[in-house]
């Protein structure tokens, strides 16, 4: 039997980002999983891993029996499976990119708003930069670099939607606006889409914003710099530190967040938004405008012979 005071809550999706967020969900303390669908997983290999817990044959099932679901299956089924549960009033955790296209993105929006439905995107990096970036600091340049070495993590997908999708909802996060200027760079290496990809923004008082994302690095890395007035913020996302620098300054200070784990903290926010029913760190709004800017990247995507030097492009600045 549930437990009324807890959240029915329901994962759509067990692949690899899916099972992080079962993960989450069996030992939060304010959820009950009601159960999973996801029609290429079979109950016995679903109950070796998370014994209890239900697989459902079809998602209207599942849906019926949830308050609140994540959607954490393969981004072209995004659009479809987030607007059957807005239209059965069931609040939505969705995973970043919240759908295709803009234009699916925006009827998302339209649903939850019709359903008085929430809807969140999974940016879940937000959750470990609210507690390295310094809310007083306001940067005019930012540097960014996201190195991952699995080019199979998101086969649906390319790199810029993958992984530098979160460094760009972080720069708009940061400047409240989209960029006037854009150029990008971008090659593949091992798949049938892009693996590595560099974009440089400008903002219309003259901020800077240059971002580098590979799926096939040798060198994992995961580093944001902002800059201002001779002052330097280097985040180290793999070891959530923030060390800080300025010009003929005193030594560098250095401040740790400590261990972080953003998807709990991600679930943890998620479900004080049900509860609550207060808007999200990452609504809808922010998810729009970030594929926006995915998009407008893709587009304007150029070979890297035509551009930057690769790796020299942002590691001279990051030195």
């Amino acid at each position: 039997m549930l437990d009324p005071n807890k959240i029915p809550l329901g994962i759509i999706g067990l692949g690899k980002m899916g099972g992080f967020h079962l993960q989450k969900a069996v030992v939060h303390p304010e959820v009950d999983v009601v159960g999973v669908y996801d029609p290429h997983v079979r109950a016995a290999d679903l109950g070796a891993r998370f014994p209890g817990i239900r697989l459902y044959s079809d998602v209207a099932s599942l849906l019926l029996d949830t308050d609140a679901v994540v959607v954490a299956s393969p981004t072209p089924t995004h659009f479809d499976l987030a607007s059957r549960a807005l239209r059965a009033g069931v609040d939505v955790l969705v995973e970043k990119p919240i759908a295709e296209t803009v234009e699916q993105a925006e009827r998302l929006r339209d649903l939850a708003r019709s359903y008085s439905c929430l809807l969140q995107v999974g940016y879940l990096e937000r959750y470990r930069l609210a507690r390295l970036v310094d809310p007083t600091f306001s940067p005019t340049n930012v540097i960014a670099e996201r190195l991952n070495a699995n080019p199979g993590r998101e086969s649906s997908i390319d790199v810029i939607a993958d992984l530098m999708i979160h460094d760009l909802d972080l720069v708009l996060s940061l400047m409240q606006r989209m960029p006037v200027e854009l150029h990008s760079w971008g090659e593949r290496v091992k798949t049938d889409s892009t693996d590595e990809a560099e974009a440089h923004l400008l903002f219309d008082s003259g901020e800077r914003a240059r971002i580098r994302a590979s799926r096939v690095s040798a060198d994992p890395k995961r580093v944001v710099v902002l800059e201002s007035g001779g002052t330097r913020h280097l985040l180290d996302l793999e070891r959530n530190t923030r060390t800080v620098t300025t010009e003929n300054g005193p030594a560098a200070e250095v401040f740790s967040a400590g261990s972080l784990d953003p998807l709990a903290l991600q679930l943890d926010a998620f479900v004080h938004n049900v509860k609550t029913r207060t808007p999200p760190l990452v609504g809808v709004t922010a998810g729009i405008q970030t594929l926006r800017l995915v998009q407008q990247i893709q587009r304007r995507l150029m070979p890297f012979t035509d551009g930057p030097a690769g790796d020299r492009a942002i590691q001279k600045e990051l030195q």
